[in-house]
């Protein structure tokens, strides 16, 4: 991560998170690979959904909160938690806006609103570290349905919602974040006590390590 990280008390351990994408042959189902500015350069990046399954249950649909840490198609030991910060304005589009959408550029425009939201507390696509692309281009549809969840957002909140914190099983490397709706259904969730968190800026800034999504 740059810029900040959260520090918190895990609420559910001893936990299995098996990452997955959806495709027909070659090509992305719930999303689309794109181009975006990341701290100053452009970069190509899946944006869609990543299916998620808790200790083998049933596949959830979940977005990425860590654009820049890296992550694999595969299983990983987990801590989950409930949202905070920025996270629960991304936590209100999931719940609030991802059951009505259909279709790759909304699922592309609903992640890179969530990304704008988690790094830059949702400032739009021309400033700060997340912006459209400037030797590329980002397709226009992901962009307007991206600043329309940004408009639909603002101001609002919901605590409620499930932060994945993969490590690597195999040395326990750190992964990628990630964020699904909460799940009632016998999902496995977190214990619902409010994370206990410190919030420590790193200073960062200049780091441009950008997310890649192997599979």
């Amino acid at each position: 991560m740059c810029a900040s990280v959260l520090i918190l008390t895990p609420l559910a351990r001893g936990t299995t998170l098996t990452t997955s994408l959806g495709q027909s042959g070659s090509t992305y189902t719930e999303g689309l690979t794109a181009w975006i500015n990341a701290n100053g350069s452009d970069v190509q990046d899946y944006m869609g959904i990543i299916r998620v399954s808790v200790n083998g249950s049933p596949v959830r649909n979940a977005f990425c909160i860590d654009l820049f840490t890296n992550i694999s198609i595969a299983t990983y030991n987990t801590t989950m938690a409930m949202p905070v910060d920025f996270q629960r304005r991304a936590a209100w589009l999931l719940q609030n806006t991802l059951p009505s959408l259909a279709s790759t550029t909304q699922w592309a425009g609903l992640q890179l609103a969530i990304w704008d939201i988690v790094h830059d507390g949702g400032d739009g696509f021309s400033a700060g570290r997340i912006r459209s692309a400037t030797s590329h281009t980002t397709p226009a549809a992901v962009l307007s349905n991206a600043q329309s969840y940004l408009t639909l957002s603002a101001g609002q909140s919901y605590n409620i919602g499930i932060v994945y914190f993969p490590t690597a099983i195999s040395g326990g490397t750190p992964q990628q974040w990630l964020m699904s709706r909460m799940y009632t259904d016998g999902y496995p969730v977190p214990s619902p006590e409010p994370a206990s968190l410190a919030l420590i800026g790193l200073g960062l800034g200049a780091v441009a390590v950008c997310r890649r999504l192997s599979h």
